[in-house]
Protein backbone atom coordinates (compact mmCIF):
# COMPACT_ATOMS: atom_id res chain seq x y z
CA UNK A 1 0.00 0.00 0.00
CA UNK A 2 1.58 3.26 -1.14
CA UNK A 3 0.94 6.90 -0.47
CA UNK A 4 2.15 7.29 3.10
CA UNK A 5 4.97 9.75 3.51
CA UNK A 6 6.61 11.46 6.42
CA UNK A 7 7.45 15.13 6.23
CA UNK A 8 8.92 17.65 8.62
CA UNK A 9 6.96 20.87 8.34
CA UNK A 10 7.99 24.19 9.78
CA UNK A 11 5.03 26.24 10.96
CA UNK A 12 5.01 30.01 10.83
CA UNK A 13 2.35 30.46 13.50
CA UNK A 14 1.91 29.18 17.02
CA UNK A 15 3.88 26.00 17.62
CA UNK A 16 2.22 23.47 19.94
CA UNK A 17 4.90 22.86 22.54
CA UNK A 18 7.45 25.48 21.63
CA UNK A 19 8.95 23.18 18.98
CA UNK A 20 9.95 24.82 15.71
CA UNK A 21 8.95 21.77 13.67
CA UNK A 22 6.37 19.01 13.71
CA UNK A 23 6.47 15.55 12.22
CA UNK A 24 3.41 15.14 10.02
CA UNK A 25 2.24 12.02 8.21
CA UNK A 26 0.43 12.46 4.91
CA UNK A 27 -2.04 10.04 3.31
CA UNK A 28 -2.24 10.98 -0.34
CA UNK A 29 -4.54 8.54 -2.17
CA UNK A 30 -8.28 8.14 -2.59
CA UNK A 31 -8.72 4.40 -2.06
CA UNK A 32 -8.02 3.87 1.62
CA UNK A 33 -10.40 1.40 3.25
CA UNK A 34 -11.66 1.93 6.77
CA UNK A 35 -9.74 -1.10 7.99
CA UNK A 36 -6.51 0.14 6.46
CA UNK A 37 -6.97 3.61 7.91
CA UNK A 38 -7.58 2.32 11.41
CA UNK A 39 -4.53 0.04 11.24
CA UNK A 40 -2.29 2.80 9.86
CA UNK A 41 -3.38 5.35 12.46
CA UNK A 42 -2.86 2.91 15.28
CA UNK A 43 0.60 1.90 14.05
CA UNK A 44 1.84 5.44 13.51
CA UNK A 45 0.50 6.80 16.75
CA UNK A 46 2.55 4.26 18.69
CA UNK A 47 5.67 6.13 17.58
CA UNK A 48 6.64 8.88 19.99
CA UNK A 49 7.94 11.18 17.25
CA UNK A 50 4.59 11.37 15.48
CA UNK A 51 2.97 14.64 16.52
CA UNK A 52 0.25 15.05 13.93
CA UNK A 53 -1.51 13.86 10.80
CA UNK A 54 -2.32 15.23 7.40
CA UNK A 55 -5.08 13.47 5.44
CA UNK A 56 -4.87 14.36 1.77
CA UNK A 57 -7.59 13.41 -0.70
CA UNK A 58 -9.41 10.79 1.36
CA UNK A 59 -13.04 10.64 0.27
CA UNK A 60 -14.72 9.48 3.44
CA UNK A 61 -13.83 9.34 7.09
CA UNK A 62 -16.78 8.07 9.05
CA UNK A 63 -16.83 7.13 12.70
CA UNK A 64 -14.36 4.23 12.38
CA UNK A 65 -11.28 6.45 12.50
CA UNK A 66 -9.72 6.14 15.93
CA UNK A 67 -7.28 8.79 17.08
CA UNK A 68 -5.60 8.72 20.46
CA UNK A 69 -5.57 11.63 22.86
CA UNK A 70 -1.95 12.66 22.23
CA UNK A 71 -2.54 14.06 18.72
CA UNK A 72 -1.54 17.75 18.66
CA UNK A 73 -1.70 18.62 14.96
CA UNK A 74 -4.49 17.57 12.59
CA UNK A 75 -4.91 18.46 8.91
CA UNK A 76 -7.70 17.60 6.47
CA UNK A 77 -7.26 18.32 2.76
CA UNK A 78 -10.02 17.59 0.19
CA UNK A 79 -11.89 15.42 2.68
CA UNK A 80 -15.63 14.62 2.68
CA UNK A 81 -17.59 13.53 5.73
CA UNK A 82 -20.69 14.08 7.77
CA UNK A 83 -20.12 17.02 10.13
CA UNK A 84 -21.26 14.84 13.06
CA UNK A 85 -18.43 12.42 12.25
CA UNK A 86 -16.01 15.34 12.23
CA UNK A 87 -17.15 16.39 15.68
CA UNK A 88 -16.67 12.82 16.96
CA UNK A 89 -13.14 12.73 15.54
CA UNK A 90 -12.10 15.99 17.17
CA UNK A 91 -13.64 14.99 20.48
CA UNK A 92 -11.19 12.10 20.50
CA UNK A 93 -8.34 14.63 20.27
CA UNK A 94 -8.70 16.70 23.46
CA UNK A 95 -5.03 17.77 23.28
CA UNK A 96 -5.36 19.10 19.72
CA UNK A 97 -3.55 22.43 19.31
CA UNK A 98 -3.41 22.90 15.53
CA UNK A 99 -6.23 22.24 13.07
CA UNK A 100 -6.14 22.79 9.30
CA UNK A 101 -9.16 22.13 7.08
CA UNK A 102 -8.75 22.94 3.37
CA UNK A 103 -11.25 22.26 0.59
CA UNK A 104 -13.36 19.87 2.65
CA UNK A 105 -17.03 19.08 2.16
CA UNK A 106 -19.41 18.33 5.01
CA UNK A 107 -22.50 16.50 3.84
CA UNK A 108 -25.05 17.78 6.35
CA UNK A 109 -26.24 21.42 6.31
CA UNK A 110 -25.98 21.92 10.06
CA UNK A 111 -23.97 24.65 11.70
CA UNK A 112 -20.35 23.49 11.89
CA UNK A 113 -19.14 23.62 15.48
CA UNK A 114 -15.89 21.77 16.21
CA UNK A 115 -14.80 21.13 19.79
CA UNK A 116 -11.32 22.39 20.61
CA UNK A 117 -10.70 23.34 24.25
CA UNK A 118 -6.92 23.53 23.70
CA UNK A 119 -6.84 24.65 20.07
CA UNK A 120 -4.28 27.40 19.43
CA UNK A 121 -4.07 27.54 15.63
CA UNK A 122 -6.96 27.20 13.15
CA UNK A 123 -6.77 27.33 9.36
CA UNK A 124 -10.08 26.92 7.55
CA UNK A 125 -10.12 27.46 3.78
CA UNK A 126 -12.27 26.51 0.81
CA UNK A 127 -15.49 25.44 2.51
CA UNK A 128 -18.75 25.65 0.62
CA UNK A 129 -20.32 29.08 0.98
CA UNK A 130 -23.50 27.31 2.13
CA UNK A 131 -21.80 26.19 5.36
CA UNK A 132 -22.58 28.10 8.53
CA UNK A 133 -19.61 28.26 10.94
CA UNK A 134 -19.67 28.82 14.70
CA UNK A 135 -16.31 29.16 16.50
CA UNK A 136 -15.76 28.86 20.22
CA UNK A 137 -12.11 28.14 21.03
CA UNK A 138 -11.15 29.76 24.35
CA UNK A 139 -7.37 29.36 23.83
CA UNK A 140 -7.10 30.18 20.13
CA UNK A 141 -4.11 32.41 19.30
CA UNK A 142 -4.07 32.41 15.49
CA UNK A 143 -6.75 32.02 12.83
CA UNK A 144 -6.56 31.94 9.02
CA UNK A 145 -10.09 31.86 7.62
CA UNK A 146 -11.67 32.13 4.17
CA UNK A 147 -15.43 31.94 3.61
CA UNK A 148 -18.65 33.58 4.74
CA UNK A 149 -18.33 35.80 7.82
CA UNK A 150 -18.61 33.27 10.68
CA UNK A 151 -19.97 33.49 14.19
CA UNK A 152 -16.95 33.82 16.49
CA UNK A 153 -17.49 33.99 20.23
CA UNK A 154 -16.12 37.00 22.11
CA UNK A 155 -13.92 34.84 24.33
CA UNK A 156 -12.24 33.48 21.20
CA UNK A 157 -11.72 36.86 19.53
CA UNK A 158 -10.26 38.41 22.66
CA UNK A 159 -7.53 35.73 22.79
CA UNK A 160 -6.29 36.12 19.21
CA UNK A 161 -2.84 37.53 18.52
CA UNK A 162 -2.78 36.85 14.75
CA UNK A 163 -5.91 36.91 12.58
CA UNK A 164 -6.45 36.72 8.82
CA UNK A 165 -10.00 36.88 7.44
CA UNK A 166 -10.91 36.62 3.76
CA UNK A 167 -14.65 37.06 3.43
CA UNK A 168 -16.80 35.96 0.51
CA UNK A 169 -20.35 37.03 -0.23
CA UNK A 170 -22.92 34.58 1.19
CA UNK A 171 -25.79 33.35 -1.01
CA UNK A 172 -28.97 35.41 -1.05
CA UNK A 173 -30.89 32.57 0.58
CA UNK A 174 -28.49 31.32 3.24
CA UNK A 175 -30.41 28.68 5.19
CA UNK A 176 -33.16 31.20 5.87
CA UNK A 177 -30.74 33.76 7.36
CA UNK A 178 -30.75 37.36 6.14
CA UNK A 179 -27.54 37.93 4.18
CA UNK A 180 -27.21 41.42 5.66
CA UNK A 181 -27.04 39.92 9.14
CA UNK A 182 -24.21 37.65 8.04
CA UNK A 183 -22.31 40.55 6.47
CA UNK A 184 -22.68 42.55 9.69
CA UNK A 185 -20.61 39.92 11.48
CA UNK A 186 -17.62 41.70 9.97
CA UNK A 187 -18.33 44.54 12.39
CA UNK A 188 -18.79 42.21 15.34
CA UNK A 189 -15.36 40.71 14.72
CA UNK A 190 -13.66 44.13 14.59
CA UNK A 191 -15.52 45.19 17.73
CA UNK A 192 -14.23 42.23 19.73
CA UNK A 193 -10.68 41.74 18.45
CA UNK A 194 -8.84 43.52 21.24
CA UNK A 195 -5.42 41.91 21.56
CA UNK A 196 -4.48 41.05 17.98
CA UNK A 197 -1.03 42.16 16.72
CA UNK A 198 -1.26 41.02 13.09
CA UNK A 199 -4.57 41.54 11.31
CA UNK A 200 -5.61 40.83 7.70
CA UNK A 201 -8.99 41.95 6.30
CA UNK A 202 -9.17 40.46 2.82
CA UNK A 203 -11.67 39.54 0.14
CA UNK A 204 -14.91 41.48 0.63
CA UNK A 205 -14.26 42.51 4.23
CA UNK A 206 -13.85 46.23 3.53
CA UNK A 207 -16.77 46.12 1.11
CA UNK A 208 -19.02 44.74 3.87
CA UNK A 209 -17.98 47.66 6.06
CA UNK A 210 -18.81 50.00 3.20
CA UNK A 211 -22.27 48.49 2.72
CA UNK A 212 -23.17 48.92 6.39
CA UNK A 213 -21.52 52.19 7.28
CA UNK A 214 -24.13 52.99 9.92
CA UNK A 215 -22.33 50.48 12.14
CA UNK A 216 -18.93 52.19 11.92
CA UNK A 217 -19.72 54.34 14.94
CA UNK A 218 -19.98 51.19 17.07
CA UNK A 219 -16.33 50.30 16.55
CA UNK A 220 -13.98 51.09 19.44
CA UNK A 221 -12.11 54.33 18.86
CA UNK A 222 -8.74 52.69 19.43
CA UNK A 223 -7.14 49.25 19.20
CA UNK A 224 -3.59 49.87 20.34
CA UNK A 225 -2.33 46.30 19.97
CA UNK A 226 -2.44 46.13 16.15
CA UNK A 227 1.09 46.51 14.73
CA UNK A 228 0.72 44.94 11.28
CA UNK A 229 -2.31 45.33 8.99
CA UNK A 230 -3.12 43.83 5.58
CA UNK A 231 -6.13 44.93 3.52
CA UNK A 232 -7.87 44.16 0.23
CA UNK A 233 -9.42 47.30 -1.22
CA UNK A 234 -11.68 48.21 -4.13
CA UNK A 235 -10.57 51.52 -5.74
CA UNK A 236 -13.71 53.53 -5.06
CA UNK A 237 -14.03 56.68 -2.94
CA UNK A 238 -16.27 55.20 -0.26
CA UNK A 239 -14.20 52.09 0.61
CA UNK A 240 -11.04 54.21 0.56
CA UNK A 241 -12.63 56.54 3.10
CA UNK A 242 -13.64 53.52 5.19
CA UNK A 243 -9.98 52.48 5.23
CA UNK A 244 -8.94 55.98 6.30
CA UNK A 245 -11.53 55.79 9.05
CA UNK A 246 -10.25 52.39 10.20
CA UNK A 247 -6.60 53.42 10.23
CA UNK A 248 -7.22 55.98 12.94
CA UNK A 249 -8.23 53.08 15.21
CA UNK A 250 -4.69 51.68 15.11
CA UNK A 251 -2.41 54.34 16.63
CA UNK A 252 0.51 51.90 17.02
CA UNK A 253 0.37 50.51 13.49
CA UNK A 254 3.88 49.91 12.11
CA UNK A 255 3.38 48.17 8.74
CA UNK A 256 0.51 48.40 6.26
CA UNK A 257 0.00 46.29 3.12
CA UNK A 258 -2.86 47.13 0.73
CA UNK A 259 -3.84 45.08 -2.33
CA UNK A 260 -6.03 46.93 -4.84
CA UNK A 261 -8.77 44.73 -6.29
CA UNK A 262 -10.65 44.98 -9.57
CA UNK A 263 -13.77 47.08 -9.17
CA UNK A 264 -16.76 44.99 -10.27
CA UNK A 265 -20.27 46.14 -11.13
CA UNK A 266 -21.55 44.16 -8.14
CA UNK A 267 -19.29 45.93 -5.70
CA UNK A 268 -20.10 49.35 -7.22
CA UNK A 269 -23.82 48.72 -6.80
CA UNK A 270 -23.51 47.88 -3.11
CA UNK A 271 -21.45 50.87 -2.00
CA UNK A 272 -23.57 53.54 -0.37
CA UNK A 273 -23.99 55.76 2.64
CA UNK A 274 -21.72 58.48 3.95
CA UNK A 275 -18.50 58.35 5.93
CA UNK A 276 -18.35 60.78 8.88
CA UNK A 277 -15.60 62.90 7.32
CA UNK A 278 -15.12 64.96 10.45
CA UNK A 279 -13.63 61.86 12.03
CA UNK A 280 -10.85 61.90 9.43
CA UNK A 281 -9.64 65.35 10.36
CA UNK A 282 -6.81 65.81 12.81
CA UNK A 283 -3.07 65.92 13.10
CA UNK A 284 -0.74 63.09 12.15
CA UNK A 285 -2.68 60.05 13.38
CA UNK A 286 -0.25 57.40 12.07
CA UNK A 287 2.58 58.22 14.42
CA UNK A 288 4.15 54.73 14.42
CA UNK A 289 3.65 53.73 10.77
CA UNK A 290 7.05 52.94 9.24
CA UNK A 291 6.38 50.91 6.12
CA UNK A 292 3.57 50.94 3.54
CA UNK A 293 3.21 48.52 0.63
CA UNK A 294 0.58 49.07 -2.06
CA UNK A 295 0.08 46.29 -4.61
CA UNK A 296 -1.71 46.42 -8.00
CA UNK A 297 -1.82 50.22 -7.90
CA UNK A 298 -3.95 51.61 -10.74
CA UNK A 299 -3.61 55.33 -10.15
CA UNK A 300 -7.31 56.14 -9.77
CA UNK A 301 -8.34 59.30 -7.96
CA UNK A 302 -9.37 57.39 -4.83
CA UNK A 303 -6.08 55.48 -4.77
CA UNK A 304 -4.16 58.75 -5.04
CA UNK A 305 -6.26 60.17 -2.20
CA UNK A 306 -5.22 57.21 -0.06
CA UNK A 307 -1.53 57.67 -0.87
CA UNK A 308 -1.80 61.39 -0.10
CA UNK A 309 -3.49 60.58 3.21
CA UNK A 310 -0.79 58.10 4.23
CA UNK A 311 2.09 60.42 3.32
CA UNK A 312 0.37 63.29 5.08
CA UNK A 313 -0.13 61.37 8.34
CA UNK A 314 2.82 58.98 8.60
CA UNK A 315 5.18 61.16 10.59
CA UNK A 316 7.88 58.47 11.03
CA UNK A 317 7.37 56.62 7.75
CA UNK A 318 10.56 55.22 6.23
CA UNK A 319 9.33 53.27 3.19
CA UNK A 320 6.46 53.34 0.74
CA UNK A 321 6.62 50.66 -1.96
CA UNK A 322 4.11 50.99 -4.81
CA UNK A 323 3.69 48.11 -7.29
CA UNK A 324 1.65 48.91 -10.37
CA UNK A 325 -1.14 46.76 -11.78
CA UNK A 326 -0.26 44.69 -14.88
CA UNK A 327 -2.16 47.15 -17.07
CA UNK A 328 -0.21 50.16 -15.77
CA UNK A 329 3.11 48.37 -16.12
CA UNK A 330 2.69 48.44 -19.89
CA UNK A 331 1.91 52.16 -19.95
CA UNK A 332 5.21 53.94 -19.37
CA UNK A 333 3.86 57.45 -19.91
CA UNK A 334 1.07 56.95 -17.37
CA UNK A 335 3.48 55.48 -14.82
CA UNK A 336 5.85 58.43 -15.20
CA UNK A 337 2.98 60.88 -14.72
CA UNK A 338 1.76 59.05 -11.59
CA UNK A 339 5.27 58.77 -10.17
CA UNK A 340 5.75 62.52 -10.45
CA UNK A 341 2.34 63.19 -8.92
CA UNK A 342 2.98 60.96 -5.89
CA UNK A 343 6.46 62.38 -5.34
CA UNK A 344 4.94 65.88 -5.27
CA UNK A 345 2.54 65.04 -2.41
CA UNK A 346 3.19 66.63 0.97
CA UNK A 347 5.17 64.28 3.23
CA UNK A 348 5.24 64.82 6.98
CA UNK A 349 8.13 62.37 7.36
CA UNK A 350 11.43 63.82 6.10
CA UNK A 351 12.93 60.33 5.79
CA UNK A 352 10.35 58.51 3.69
CA UNK A 353 11.67 56.80 0.55
CA UNK A 354 9.08 56.07 -2.17
CA UNK A 355 9.78 53.30 -4.67
CA UNK A 356 7.80 52.26 -7.76
CA UNK A 357 7.82 48.97 -9.63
Amino acid sequence: MQGIKEQTAAHGGVSPSGDAKLTIWTLGFLFWTFGSLVWIFGSMLQKEEVRGFCFDGVKDGGDKMKLIEEVLCFSLDMFAMDDRDAVRIFRNCPSLEELTIVGCYFTTPHVLKFPGPNLRFLKLLGLSRFHEIDFSFPRLREIVYSGNPPVIREETLSCLSNAAFEFASPPKDFNGIDRNLIECRAFEILERVRNVRKLALEGLYIEFLTRHQELLARLPTSCATVKHLKLDLYPDKKPVKVVMFLLRRYPNLQTLCISIKTLSLTSMGNMGGQIPLEELNGQSMLKCLRKVEIKYFGGSGSELDLVRFLLGNGSVMKEMDITYSPHKRTDKASRTFLNDMVLAFTKVSPDVAISFS
